[in-house]
Order: C-alpha cells, then sequence, then structure tokens
C-alpha cells in the first residue's frame, strides 16, 4: 500500500509541476500578446496624430 501512495503521490507532484508550467506559459505568451497588440495601438495612435498635425500644418501652409 505504501507504494502506492508514493507512485500517487509523486504522480500528483508531476501534474501540478505540469499545470504550473502550462500556466506559466500561458501567462508569458498572454503578457506578450498583450503587450504586442498595446505595442500597435499605442504606436497607430501616435503615428495617427503626428500625421494629422502635420497634414494641418501643410494644410495651414498653402
Amino acid at each position: 500500500m505504501k507504494k502506492i501512495g508514493t507512485i500517487c503521490a509523486t504522480v500528483m507532484v508531476f501534474v501540478i509541476a505540469a499545470l504550473g508550467y502550462i500556466a506559466l506559459g500561458v501567462a508569458v505568451y498572454g503578457c506578450w500578446l498583450l503587450a504586442k497588440w498595446f505595442g500597435l495601438i499605442v504606436g497607430g495612435v501616435v503615428v495617427y496624430y503626428v500625421c494629422n498635425d502635420a497634414l494641418k500644418e501643410m494644410a495651414g501652409d498653402k
């Protein structure tokens, strides 16, 4: 019986470790995706405002 308990404990430790590893991977990947999209959105907004100002200045110069 003790051997079965040890095997079960070992399996549980491996399962918990695997779940933790998967959760960590998902969290890192999620943060990377979030950072990527956030960067694209912020970059897009900055480009829009810079171009908008440049267009207004060009229109004002005419």
